[in-house]
């Protein structure tokens, strides 16, 4: 299946797992979950777009933000 985004790529079926063995199923993207779920991953909504801010992205784009913020949940 594929789906028209920002970044045009194809979806597969994809999980966060978390340390303790929790699983998620991502329905959208990584980076989507994060930002629905920021508590989660002991972050809130205004950090994570201040730093899509710094990066001058738009929100949920699979750019620099992204690797940043995928970056510090997964350290």
């Amino acid at each position: 299946m594929k789906i028209e985004n920002s970044n045009d790529f194809e979806i597969a079926e994809a999980y966060w797992i978390f340390p303790k063995g929790d699983i998620y199923p991502v329905k959208m993207t990584h980076i989507r979950f994060i930002l629905d779920n920021p508590d989660m991953f002991n972050t809130t909504k205004i950090d994570l777009l201040e730093i899509y801010k710094k990066y001058n992205e738009k929100i949920g784009w699979e750019g620099k933000a992204r690797e940043e913020i995928m970056t510090k949940i997964i350290d």
